[in-house]
């Protein structure tokens, strides 16, 4: 018996067989959502679509779904992305990408590992994370190709005017793929990146830089929640809607 089930395991996680497993994966998705509860969040509820940089294994993907809602996953490590599509089978209406983001296209580009199972991996080395998080480190790098989000997008075969709502979880990369959006303000209504007040990373802009490049072009704070802090030395979660003209 033990046999057997590695072996169904085995398959549903097949390229090839994945359409067959569909209306299973399917089931299972509407079974958890039936046991799966998240908090009210007007400014995700009413996104239009979500782009999600910085997907990680998608641990979001209950909280999307039971909002309903229409999400392109992008994720830069090549390695995490197998995990990651496998998470989101049964889920309709989420979609995945892999693309390390960037202001401007370059055929490589140092991506920093992290020891975490990726989840700090960075366009850039750690500064002064260990205030916060001592055990954590950067061992390999990888080499990939770097785009700009419109441009990951139209190599994809889909619309920028499809999303309305941006969410940066890319470790101090964020003003980075900012600049990367020409007239950002035209395309996304909402905007939830992490930001802090020190160098977590070396050389990123800190939470008053970008707060100033979103405020020049027509966005204002609705939020900063803390996650993490040492001392005064704080990481949080800033969100931004694009001011009424």
């Amino acid at each position: 018996m033990p046999q057997i089930k590695t072996w169904l395991r085995t398959l549903r996680r097949s390229t090839w067989a994945a359409p067959f497993f569909a209306p299973y994966y399917r089931w299972r998705v509407r079974a958890d959502l039936k046991n799966h509860s998240c908090p009210s969040d007007q400014f995700l509820e009413s996104a239009l679509g979500l782009i999600h940089v910085g997907a990680h294994f998608g641990e979001e993907r209950m909280d999307y779904a039971k909002m309903n809602l229409a999400v392109l996953w992008i994720e830069a490590d090549p390695r995490i992305v197998p995990k990651l599509r496998a998470n989101l089978r049964g889920f309709s209406k989420q979609i995945c990408l892999q693309a390390l983001l960037g202001d401007r296209a370059q055929e490589a580009c140092d991506f920093y590992i992290a020891n975490n199972e990726g989840a700090s991996s960075s366009l850039y080395p750690l500064d002064q994370a260990h205030l916060i998080w001592p055990e954590l480190k950067m061992g390999e790098k990888l080499s990939l190709p770097k785009y700009t989000l419109p441009q990951a997008l139209l190599q994809a075969g889909l619309s920028m005017s499809d999303f309305d709502t941006l969410i940066l979880d890319v470790q101090g990369a964020e003003m980075e793929i900012l600049k990367g959006i020409p007239q950002i303000q035209k395309y996304f209504k909402r905007i939830q990146l992490e930001t802090s007040n020190f160098a977590v990373y070396q050389g990123v802009p800190l939470k008053e830089e970008i707060d100033q490049y979103l405020f020049e072009r027509g966005y204002e704070v609705v939020g900063s929640k803390i996650f993490a802090a040492y001392g005064k030395k704080q990481c949080m979660d800033s969100r931004y809607i694009l001011a009424e003209p």
